[in-house]
């Protein structure tokens, strides 16, 4: 049955995951061009410069809201279909027990976004590790590790606030997420994240469970 699951969830996201990773993948290519652009016009010793004096990032700064727009693209693309003409209930009264129901669709999402997200740090990981050395290279990893929890948590939020059938609630809902995700984008140093990192996991596995609540909520009928 969850091989049946999955498969209509692939259905109902296909052109928005696609979608997601095509930026993801335009964002990359952007990063090594720019990378390399200044290689080749500055030279190496500069480029370093930059980097070690003026803690420079080796990423574009549009990129940290990226993660972010990937997440929500999913959510709203496997969520929306589900509350239209409330197709969810449907759904919940599959010969499953109504958690385990959400949790399949919700692992679902992070998994998809999960995987995006790993392939596309490894190919920076490894791009990046051609210009400059593995202690430059961690420093560039630990600084956009927050950015694609964003991405993992406003899935959950976006999932959270659709799945609400009240209003007003959407708009509590959605004013919350949006102070919890913008935890993971303040403004750092390099390494400025590393002992904030254990507490940005746990905020975005708590986000986990915030979707549980708007889907018994909708199963019991609440206005």
């Amino acid at each position: 049955m969850y091989k049946a699951f999955f498969y209509k969830e692939w259905i109902k996201t296909r052109r928005s995951v696609l979608l997601a990773v095509a930026l993801m993948a335009a964002a990359v290519v952007y990063a090594f061009l720019n990378v390399a652009q200044e290689f080749r016009v500055f030279g190496a010793v500069s480029a370093w410069n930059n980097v070690i004096t003026k803690d420079t990032s080796l990423l574009p700064a549009f990129m940290q809201w990226l993660p972010a727009v990937a997440g929500v693209l999913v959510a709203v693309s496997q969520f929306v279909p589900e509350m239209t003409d409330k197709r969810l209930k449907l759904t919940l009264h599959l010969p499953l027990a109504e958690n385990r129901i959400v949790r399949a669709l919700l692992t679902y999402g992070v998994a998809v976004i999960g995987a995006l997200f790993v392939v596309t740090d490894i190919v920076l990981v490894a791009g990046m590790s051609v210009y400059y050395p593995g202690e430059i290279v961690a420093g560039m990893f630990l600084r956009s590790l927050p950015w694609f929890l964003c991405g993992l948590l406003a899935y959950l939020v976006t999932a959270w606030v659709v799945l609400e059938p009240v209003w007003r609630q959407k708009i509590f809902d959605g004013l919350v997420g949006i102070c919890l995700c913008s935890f993971f984008l303040i403004a750092s140093l390099s390494g400025g994240y590393i002992r904030f990192l254990p507490w940005l996991v746990v905020l975005a596995i708590i986000g986990f469970t915030f979707p549980f609540y708007s889907a018994a909520r909708f199963k019991e009928g609440v206005q």
